[in-house]
């Protein structure tokens, strides 16, 4: 295939007649409460969507025989079936130029999105969940990359640094993000044989400073990813364990340890593969028939949202906030919260919002004193007399703090945004400090992710968040007796999710906060391009993904976009930062001798996803009692659908927008709705059907059953369960906006 111009997309959309057309009729009531959709996206190499595949399913079972062809379907920017009955399938994607892909799905009730990226015939590939991923190993094969220690001294550094000069390596210039991450890329010589590559990446690997160093398989000026010696295996059930212990003796691994999200996921080591040759055996393992998918512990280093130049200034200045105009009702819905109970006004102290981030600056903790953080609007105390940060950790150094020297300051941003004190007083002074955050009095949990991290990093990082102990040999303390309810995550891996990862969003969302479900929240980006093509980590129906608008309700033009995206919130808000920061520019009270210690605007989809993160707290203080998935259809559901005009909405009732999600979001009105569900689940019978749980039968996504837990979160094959009824109309939005807070 002839490589297209850069930014534009591969092949032009064929309206292709399918083979059978299952989709001739709207579906009602109980056939289409139990009937599918699927979306499937295709795109080459370079991430760019291929509008001239051919994808087509085959059922299996007594309906092996049909062959169903999926037509481009321009506004959603997929290949798409509609009423398919729940079943296992085989599906395929084709195109002129590449090599075909097939793999076999379960649909169930409710939609299925599926992914292929396709490419020239030969390329080698890595396989993340069921997704293989070819890339061009040309210009990757003379590059090595390093995930240093956190912790390391510099003459550490420069020892590594030495060294790799003696092996024959020079040090290769990367975006300002990759170094950040605490990655360093290195290139070979050209004429470097086989045995010198192999000899100088196990000893980079070994070295002191290094966490693991590893074959790329991806790059941009953004972010890398790269192999370590680690696999991810999901075995199919029944398998025994003298049968994987027989594959990892025949394959060289190490004996294997189960991961504690998932029963079927087994992490191996294979010793001393640190190159391409890791590749080899993940295809022997997927040949095998004993998994549904093996794939790499793949270190994909992480990007910030961006920041843009801030204008206003404090609590006078969080307009965005206030009810009225483009607000989002926030005042409104601290009214409604101080209705419910006086306690609860700026949000309930028992929640716990986890910013999963760079951290929030702190002092050090001792065994004298624990850590405080350093900004005076995140260093006080809640109604309930508990500290506001519940917890500090740094994942690098698996240290109670985020104390490091250096720390950058996104992370004191996004907290400031979601849970900045309110009312709190400036010492000596009869004014009170800073902003607020949306949700105030509800409790901060600051997190210094991984840096670098591969997934079961990661994955170890979110269960001892959400309170679960991280397994697999974890030296660190042991996680909060009380785990976060929220997790906020504003940056972005440029990876797709793996596997293992997915099965870790199940585990969260089935067996955190004691069953009901952490509420996760991702950024979309900031690319100004399709989440499927630049993003397609935070594609997963459990998740929660926050695109972003300007503070007057327009497309805010660097936001990402796609099928996928849940809600809007705006960007360019007021919040904490820390003196010197990159953003500081506003003083927290009136003294002149104030420091400028916090931003006018901070920006992007990070700080829409922050302020996502404290109203979906405030909806949780309503209603503590709701799972993940009512949390995530409140948002939706009480979203305001704005730019009507410009939003491109689509869906039988024309209220999704790829750019907006459902719209944008509106604090009051999903505070009124928990209030509403709370009160109606306290007096209505077990069975009773309301209006607040069944809307019409018109919209296959929204049309679905109760959760039914399997033992397993895992049993589903990939899948995840269906979201709970919805919880209601948008009855209470128009009231809402005329009300005015006392």
């Amino acid at each position: 295939m002839d490589a297209a111009p850069a930014g534009e997309t591969v092949g032009t959309p064929r309206e292709s007649p399918r083979t059978r057309r299952r989709s001739a009729r709207p579906r009602t009531g109980a056939e289409a409460l139990s009937a599918a959709t699927i979306e499937v996206r295709v795109f080459d190499t370079k991430r760019r969507p291929i509008h001239a595949a051919r994808v087509h399913l085959r059922a299996s079972g007594p309906h092996a025989a049909a062959v169903i062809e999926l037509p481009f379907e321009v506004r959603v920017g997929a290949y798409t079936a509609l009423g398919l009955p729940p079943g296992d399938y085989q599906i395929e994607a084709a195109a002129p130029g590449v090599e075909p892909e097939h793999r076999r799905i379960t649909i169930g009730p409710g939609p299925v999105r599926e992914r292929f990226v396709l490419g020239p015939p030969g390329l080698p590939f890595y396989f993340r969940g069921t997704t293989r991923i070819p890339f061009d190993p040309e210009p990757l094969r003379d590059l090595i990359a390093v995930g240093l220690r956190t912790g390391r001294t510099g003459q550490e550094e420069q020892d590594l640094m030495a060294k790799a000069g003696q092996l024959g390596l020079s040090p290769e210039t990367v975006g300002a993000d990759i170094q950040k991450d605490n990655v360093r890329v290195f290139r070979f010589v050209p004429d470097a044989s086989d045995g010198a590559r192999k000899v100088a990446a196990q000893t980079l690997d070994q070295d002191p400073a290094a966490k693991y160093a590893g074959a790329i398989v991806r790059i941009d000026d953004k972010s890398v990813s790269f192999l370590t010696r680690e696999i991810l295996v999901r075995f199919r059930p029944g398998v025994t364990a003298s049968q994987i212990q027989a594959l990892a003796h025949t394959l060289g691994l190490d004996s294997g340890r189960r991961v504690p999200w998932s029963p079927h996921i087994f992490l191996f080591e294979k010793p001393g593969a640190v190159g391409y040759e890791l590749l080899d055996t993940l295809r022997e393992i997927a040949g095998s028939g004993l998994a549904i998918y093996a794939e790499p512990n793949l270190v994909v280093t992480a990007v910030n949202m961006g920041v843009v130049t801030p204008t206003d200034y404090l609590w006078n200045a969080q307009t965005y906030l206030q009810t009225g105009g483009t607000g989002i009702g926030v005042d409104t819905a601290w009214h409604i919260l101080q209705d419910q109970n006086a306690a609860k006004t700026f949000g309930s102290s028992d929640i716990v919002i986890a910013v999963m981030d760079e951290g929030v600056a702190s002092t050090a903790a001792t065994a004298q004193a624990p850590a405080r953080a350093l900004h005076p609007d995140l260093d006080g105390s809640v109604s309930s007399g508990d500290y506001k940060v519940s917890q500090f950790f740094d994942f690098n150094t698996l240290q109670a703090d985020n104390s490091t020297p250096g720390l950058d300051s996104h992370g004191v941003l996004c907290a400031g945004v979601a849970t900045a004190l309110a009312n709190n007083p400036v010492p000596n002074s009869a004014e009170s400090e800073g902003i607020a955050g949306v949700a105030p009095n509800c409790r901060l949990m600051a997190l210094h992710r991984p840096s670098p991290g591969h997934d079961v990093e990661y994955s170890q990082a979110y269960l001892w968040a959400a309170g679960f102990s991280p397994g697999l040999g974890w030296t660190g303390p042991a996680p909060p007796t009380k785990g976060a309810d929220i997790i906020s995550n504003s940056f972005l891996r440029f990876d797709d999710a793996s596997g293992s990862m997915q099965s870790l969003y199940n585990t969260l969302t089935q067996q955190g906060r004691g069953g009901k479900g952490c509420v996760i929240l991702f950024s979309a980006g900031n690319d100004s391009e399709d989440i499927h093509s630049v993003n397609p980590s935070v594609i997963y129906p459990n998740l929660i993904v926050v695109s972003a608008t300007n503070t007057n309700d327009t497309w805010h033009a660097q936001s990402n976009y796609g099928a996928g995206v849940s809600i809007c919130a705006p960007q360019g808000l007021m919040a904490c930062d820390a003196t010197g920061g990159n953003l500081a520019n506003a003083p927290g009270s009136s003294s002149p001798t104030a420091p400028l210690i916090y931003s006018r605007s901070f920006g992007d989809t990070s700080a829409s996803t922050a302020l996502a993160a404290g109203v979906a707290a405030l909806v949780l203080s309503a209603c503590p009692d709701l799972t993940w998935d009512q949390v995530k259809k409140i948002l939706e559901d009480t979203a305001n659908p704005i730019d009507k005009a410009g939003g491109a909405y689509y869906d039988n009732n024309g209220d999704y927008s790829n750019k907006y999600g459902y719209g944008r979001i509106d604090a009051a009105a999903a505070v009124q709705k928990a209030v509403d569900y709370c009160s109606q689940s306290d007096t209505t019978p077990p069975g009773t059907v309301t209006n607040l749980q069944i809307k019409d039968a018109k919209i296959l996504k929204r049309e679905i059953g109760p959760i039914h837990p399997p033992p397993d979160p895992d049993d589903r094959c990939g899948t995840v369960p269906p979201p709970r009824p919805p919880l209601g109309s948008k009855r209470r939005k128009a009231a809402l906006k005329r009300r005015s807070p006392h």
